[in-house]
């Protein structure tokens, strides 16, 4: 959660720079100056997603161990008669299947929902904080 409010931070900041930027009517500082810190903004943006997807990939992993050794362990304790009534091929099934699952689904559901919430939050904050008298409204 704190990458991807850090990184919709940054994103906005960035955003925020090159409206600064296009709204200059006199040049005081030279288009290296604005291209400089637009292009920093940036950097730290992509630098922030990759740290968040570093972190979403090794949860999505931690996710798929867990859930592996929970099944194994119920597996190894099942009766035998458990095994008796399930094939050996419809267990294994189940097994990739619900590892599938995990790995394709989870992580990027679970960023999914962090990232729209961050989003939703950052939008309230922008609005509220350019126009103030919108807070009165929604209050």
């Amino acid at each position: 959660v704190s990458t991807q409010s850090t990184g919709q931070c940054a994103n906005t900041l960035k955003d925020w720079w090159l409206s600064r930027w296009s709204h200059q009517t006199v040049q005081h500082q030279s288009v290296l100056y604005w291209m400089g810190i637009y292009v920093s903004l940036s950097a730290g943006y992509v630098v922030l997603v990759l740290a968040r997807s570093l972190l979403l990939a090794n949860g999505g992993i931690k996710a798929s161990k867990l859930l592996h050794n929970n099944l194994c362990n119920n597996l190894i304790r099942a009766p035998l008669t458990f095994f008796e009534s399930n094939p050996t091929g419809r267990i294994l099934n189940r097994f990739s299947r619900d590892f599938q699952s995990v790995d394709e689904n989870l992580s990027i559901t679970t960023d999914q929902l962090f990232h729209w919430i961050v989003v939703a939050c950052a939008s309230v904050i922008v609005v509220s904080v350019s126009s103030f008298y919108s807070l009165i409204v929604y209050a």
